[in-house]
C-alpha cells in the first residue's frame, strides 16, 4: 500500500512537473496538423495521440500526449484532457478543439489551429530574424567600445601624467577607462542584477502594462508593434468565428491570447461592451490602440453579418504590411548604427588624439 501510495504520490509530481515544460510554437502546430491527417484518414483519435506521442521529437511535448491519451481512455474528451496542460495549449487551441468536437468536425478544427500556429510562427521568427542583425551589432559594438576605453585609452595616457591640464573630453573618457579598468566586474555584476531586476518588475501586473503599452507607443517600433499585436489578435479573432464560437466568447479568448496586457484589457472592455448591447468597432475604436482603417473595416464586417472574412482579408492585409515595415526597418536600423556609432568612435579617437595635437602645437609651434 505505501509503495503504491509513493508511485502516485511520484506521478503526481510529474505531472506537476510536466506542466511546466514547454514546446514551440511551431511543434504545437505539427502535433495539430499530423493529428487531424491521422484522423482525416480515419484512424481512431486515441491510435492517433499514442503514435504521435511515439513520433514526436520532443520529450515533454512526447509525455504530454501521453498523458493526453490516457485521459482519453479514461472516458475524458480531447479538450478537456488538453486544458490540463495550459501551459502548452491556450484557450484558443481548447476552444476550437472543443467546438470541433461538438461539430463533429474535430479534423478540421485542428487543421485551422494548425495553419494559425504556422503563420504566427512564421512572423514571428521574421521578426526575431530581422532585428537580430542590429542587436549583435549593437551589442559587439558595445563590448569593442568598453574595450577600448577599459584598456587601449589608459595606454595612451600613460604619457601625460598631469590629467588636470588634459582636454575635457579627453579626461571624461580618460576618467572612464581608468574605472572600467579596475571595477570592470562591478559593471558586470550591475549589468547583471539591472537585467535581473527589470525581468522580475516586468512580470509585475505595474511592468507588464508600462512595458506592453511601450511597444504601441514608442517611435518607430510602436507604429511597428501595433501592426504585429493587431495581426495576431484579427487573426485570432477570425479563427474563432470561423470555427463557430460565439462573439463574446471570441472576444474574451482574444483579449487573453493577445501576449499584450493593454491589448487584453481592450478586447475584455469591449467584450463587457457588446455584452450590454453596444457596437463592437465603437468599444474597439475607445480603445485607442488599433489603427482607423482596421476598426472601419471590422464595423463594416459586423454590420454586414460577415465579420469573420472581413477580419481575414485584415490579417492578410497586415501580414504584407509587416513584411514591408521590416524590410524598411531594417533598413533604416544599418545607417542609424553606422552613423551613432561613427560618431561615438570618432568622438574617442578625438578625445585621444587631441592631448597629442596641442603637444604637437607646442613643440614645433
Amino acid at each position: 500500500m505505501a509503495d503504491e501510495q509513493n508511485k502516485n504520490s511520484a506521478a503526481g509530481s510529474t505531472h506537476k512537473k510536466m506542466q511546466f515544460r514547454g514546446a514551440s510554437r511551431r511543434e504545437i502546430a505539427a502535433f495539430a496538423r499530423e493529428l487531424s491527417v491521422l484522423m482525416d484518414v480515419g484512424m481512431p483519435l486515441l491510435k492517433a495521440l499514442r503514435i504521435l506521442a511515439r513520433r514526436v521529437s520532443n520529450h515533454d511535448l512526447s509525455t504530454v500526449i501521453s498523458d493526453v491519451a490516457a485521459s482519453i481512455e479514461k472516458g475524458s474528451t480531447l479538450s478537456d484532457a488538453l486544458s490540463r496542460h495550459p501551459k502548452l495549449f491556450d484557450g484558443l487551441f481548447i476552444n476550437v478543439v472543443r467546438v470541433g468536437e461538438v461539430g463533429g468536425v474535430l479534423d478540421q478544427s485542428l487543421r485551422r489551429l494548425a495553419n494559425f500556429l504556422e503563420e504566427q510562427a512564421r512572423i514571428k521568427n521574421k521578426v526575431f530574424y530581422a532585428l537580430m542583425y542590429p542587436c549583435t551589432v549593437v551589442f559587439l559594438s558595445l563590448v569593442a567600445l568598453c574595450v577600448i576605453v577599459g584598456w587601449v585609452v589608459p595606454q595612451f595616457m600613460a604619457a601625460f601624467p598631469d590629467v588636470s591640464k588634459l582636454p575635457t573630453p579627453t579626461r571624461l573618457v580618460y576618467g572612464w577607462g581608468l574605472f572600467l579598468e579596475s571595477y570592470w566586474w562591478l559593471v558586470l555584476i550591475a549589468l547583471i542584477v539591472l537585467v535581473f531586476l527589470f525581468k522580475v518588475w516586468k512580470k509585475t501586473a505595474g511592468g507588464r502594462q508600462v512595458v506592453d503599452g511601450l511597444k504601441l507607443r514608442l517611435p518607430i517600433f510602436g507604429r511597428f508593434g501595433t501592426k504585429v499585436v493587431t495581426e495576431r489578435v484579427t487573426t485570432t479573432f477570425a479563427t474563432l468565428l470561423r470555427s463557430g464560437i460565439q462573439i463574446l466568447d471570441a472576444l474574451k479568448i482574444v483579449g487573453n491570447t493577445a501576449d499584450n496586457v493593454v491589448v487584453e484589457q481592450a478586447f475584455l472592455e469591449a467584450a463587457a461592451k457588446v455584452e450590454r448591447g453596444e457596437n463592437l468597432a465603437e468599444s474597439l475604436e475607445k480603445a485607442n490602440i488599433f489603427p482607423p482603417t482596421v476598426v472601419d473595416m471590422i464595423a463594416i464586417g459586423d454590420e454586414a453579418g460577415a465579420l469573420d472574412v472581413v477580419l481575414e482579408k485584415v490579417s492578410t492585409m497586415l501580414k504584407e504590411e509587416i513584411d514591408y515595415a521590416l524590410d524598411g526597418l531594417t533598413s533604416l536600423l544599418e545607417p542609424v548604427l553606422i552613423i551613432v556609432l561613427g560618431i561615438v568612435i570618432i568622438f574617442i579617437a578625438l578625445s585621444v588624439y587631441l592631448p597629442y595635437w596641442k603637444l604637437g602645437q607646442q613643440v614645433f609651434g
